[in-house]
C-alpha cells in the first residue's frame, strides 16, 4: 500500500488528452539492443492495427524479475512475470521484426520504416 503523499511524485495535467483521428500507422524499430523496458514498449505495440516492426530480434528479456535475499547475503533474481501483448501472446524469447533487416552504418532499418510509413495514405496526406 502506498504511503501518504505518494501521488505527489506523479506528473499531473489539467489539459485534455490528445485524441488522434483514426489509427495512424506506426513503425517500430527494434534490434538486439532493445531490452527489458524497451521490449515491454515494443510488446505494447504488438497486435495494434497499422503497425510494423523493422530491424532485428530484441534481446529477449521482456520479463520482470524479483530479488530474493539468500542467507549468505547474496541475492538471487528470479523471473516472476513475462510480458504479454494485447492478444495474450508471451514474448519469452524477445520480439521478432515483421521485416528483418541487419544493422549497417547507412541504417537500412530506418529507411525501410520511412518507406513503409510514406506509403501509408494518412502519412502521404500529412506530408503535403
Amino acid at each position: 500500500m502506498a504511503g501518504p503523499g505518494i501521488r505527489d511524485y506523479y506528473a499531473k495535467s489539467t489539459e485534455s488528452p490528445v485524441v488522434l483521428p483514426g489509427v495512424p500507422p506506426v513503425a517500430v524499430l527494434i534490434d538486439g539492443g532493445t531490452a527489458s523496458s524497451g521490449e515491454a514498449i515494443a510488446v505494447a505495440f504488438r497486435g495494434r492495427p497499422d503497425t510494423r516492426f523493422f530491424g532485428e530480434a530484441t534481446f529477449g528479456v521482456s520479463n520482470s524479475t524479483f530479488p530474493y535475499k539468500l542467507s549468505d547475503g547474496a541475492e538471487l533474481y528470479l523471473v516472476i512475470a513475462v510480458d504479454l501483448d494485447r492478444n495474450g501472446t508471451e514474448y519469452n524469447l524477445g520480439v521478432q521484426p515483421d521485416e528483418e533487416i541487419p544493422w549497417a552504418s547507412d541504417d537500412p532499418v530506418l529507411h525501410a520504416a520511412l518507406d513503409w510509413l510514406s506509403a501509408q495514405g494518412v502519412c502521404r496526406t500529412a506530408v503535403k
